[in-house]
């Protein structure tokens, strides 16, 4: 380190001072040397003999306790795989509600613009990116004469959820469970 230039030094820079003088003797004791150690020695203690079956047991015990994290996890991952409703049967139900109501909200403003229900999913107007998502995952039949409809969701976020709307969510809607294909 070099010798700072005291003229350049100010009192009030946070050092701990009551006066510039005392001042330029703080910064001139942090920047003398300190003393060369008394001998060179490693900077880690030598492990002894004893200690090294203590750090294999612990490095034991560290690499058993990860793998039965690991196993535990692998537990869980495949109990919910087995699940009859899938690991994603939450988010299924959520995203194929969603959905659900997406196209009937569209189908619904379609009825009301033009009378008429479309033909398909397809001749709706005046839809964005995300009805675009719903469409894709919901199935559409429509009645001979476009008074009517049935819709159903294929797909949810991953799977087909299983849906039950209330009665009341279809009050005043065209959807009729008697337009569902015999094949389902």
């Amino acid at each position: 380190p070099r010798p700072y230039d005291s003229r350049a030094l100010r009192v009030d820079n946070n050092w701990p001072a009551e006066s510039f003088e005392e001042w330029v003797c703080v910064v001139a004791a942090s920047i003398r040397k300190p003393p060369p150690p008394a001998a060179a020695t490693s900077p880690l203690p030598r492990m002894s003999r004893g200690s090294r079956p203590r750090r294999r047991r612990l490095l034991l015990a560290v690499c058993l306790a990860g793998g039965l994290a690991v196993l535990a996890l692998l537990v869980l991952v495949a109990v919910r795989a087995l699940d009859p409703r899938g690991i994603s049967a939450e988010a299924d139900l959520v995203f194929g509600e969603q959905h659900l109501k997406v196209v009937v909200a569209l189908l619904e403003l379609h009825k009301v613009r033009y009378g008429r229900y479309p033909d398909t999913l397809g001749d709706l107007k005046f839809i964005g990116p995300w009805d675009e998502m719903a469409l894709g995952n919901v199935d559409y039949w429509p009645a001979a004469d476009r008074s009517a409809y049935y819709v159903e969701v294929r797909c949810g976020f991953s799977g087909r959820p299983d849906l039950e709307m209330p009665e009341e969510f279809w009050q005043g809607t065209g959807f009729t469970r008697h337009l569902k294909p015999k094949s389902d």
